[in-house]
């Protein structure tokens, strides 16, 4: 439904209890090698922070998960065994490229990608 003209966060707390719900039809995100294409449905849990699921096509997933372990925004570990589940469950498309068709859900501010729990995001602070 709509957003409220009312005072901020009000309105969005009174918009997530009436079952606010942001659709995508059609998300693309192009970072370096990383190739994200979905869809899905974003909204705000309880506590006011951003929830989600998407079904996606992602290619470059590996080059990814290296940039975030060298940022230091994932462990090391958790990285080199999300590309070893991620490679296995992935397909080559008519180009050759390795595609991985997996869920990406954001919940409870964990970030996952299949079944793999990639990282936490940290709270979103909506009076700052």
């Amino acid at each position: 439904g709509p957003l409220a003209p009312s005072p901020w966060p009000l309105a969005l707390a009174r918009w997530r209890d009436e079952g606010g719900v942001v659709e995508l039809e059609r998300l693309q995100v192009a970072c370096g090698e990383l190739r994200l294409d979905g869809e899905g449905t974003l909204a705000l849990d309880k506590e006011g922070q951003p929830m989600g699921a998407l079904s996606t096509h992602v290619q470059g997933y590996d080059a990814a998960l290296d940039r975030l372990a060298a940022a230091q925004a994932i462990d090391p570990h958790v990285a080199a065994a999300a590309k070893i589940l991620l490679r296995a469950l992935a397909r080559s498309d008519a180009d050759g490229a390795a595609t991985l068709n997996a869920p990406v859900t954001l919940q409870d501010r964990s970030l996952s990608i299949g079944p793999v729990k990639l990282l936490r995001i940290p709270p979103v602070r909506w009076l700052e």
